[in-house]
């Protein structure tokens, strides 16, 4: 009776601080408690998932192989198995035909924002970093309109607005209703 739940976020959109807002919650488990909490990181799973072309939205991925390795991670008695890579936003659909039954929670940032981020960590150009962001946007736009459990969080949301937030993650999912959003 498990349910998976995806975190779909563009990088330096509030990610890694929705898991561990998530992860407080004693039902949760997820795949990756170390640094950035990323699945993709994880032991034999990053020499699939985390390669240069991990943004190619056409990369041909094991998803039942990654499912397998990921189970061994999460904490088979919690509810909730949760993971959070960025990557995942130009493939979702396909995780959705793996793992079911699963929820997805689209996360998005102003793209000023999220630009400057990129610019700033990666010395990307602005135009890189315009298009990058404008990419992500629309992976996020094709989530929404096509995945069947999806809820749109935006990062303001999740850094000034955080009553709210918890509120439409209860919503979505109630079994979040013991989440820590101090």
């Amino acid at each position: 009776d498990n349910q998976y739940l995806f975190i779909l976020s563009p990088p330096f959109s509030g990610s890694t601080l929705l898991n561990q807002i998530i992860s407080s919650s004693k039902h949760v488990s997820c795949n990756n408690t170390i640094g950035l909490r990323e699945g993709q990181h994880l032991p034999i799973v990053k020499d699939i998932l985390f390669t240069k072309d991990r943004w190619d939205p056409k990369k041909e991925i094991n998803w039942t192989y990654i499912h397998k390795i990921w189970k061994k991670y999460w904490v088979k008695s919690k509810s909730i198995f949760l993971e959070k890579s960025p990557p995942n936003i130009c493939r979702a659909k396909h995780i959705e035909d793996e793992f079911k039954p699963a929820k997805f929670i689209c996360l998005v940032r102003n793209p000023y924002a999220q630009a400057e981020g990129s610019l700033r960590r990666y010395k990307r150009s602005a135009k890189e970093a315009a298009e990058l962001s404008l990419s992500y946007l629309k992976y996020q736009k094709e989530n929404l309109e096509e995945l069947k459990n999806v809820c749109l969080i935006k990062y303001e949301t999740l850094t000034e607005e955080t009553n709210d937030l918890k509120d439409k993650l209860i919503e979505f999912l109630p079994y979040l209703s013991d989440i820590n959003i101090n």
